[in-house]
């Protein structure tokens, strides 16, 4: 990881982390789903998993990746 010299790249940074932990949370509801017998409690962690895909297209949106990536650099962060 690079050091971080500025606000924007801590809160990217923390970004980066809150999608990779949303990408957690649905591959564990996938496998709970799979494993669920109750049809009430698999509808909910279905409707769980939305969201979760939703809250991972907003943070995808928001820093403006598709896949996981280094913080950028000084340079890069200059010409925003």
């Amino acid at each position: 990881m690079e050091k971080i010299n500025h606000l924007k790249d801590l809160f990217i940074y923390e970004l980066q982390n809150l999608y990779a932990a949303e990408e957690q949370v649905a591959m564990a509801l996938t496998a709970m789903i799979k494993k669920a017998k109750h049809s009430s409690l698999k509808n909910a962690l279905k409707n769980y998993q939305l969201l979760t895909e939703e809250h991972k297209n907003r943070l995808k949106d928001h820093v403006g990746r598709k896949e996981k990536k280094s913080l950028p650099s000084m340079a890069d962060t200059a010409k925003v």
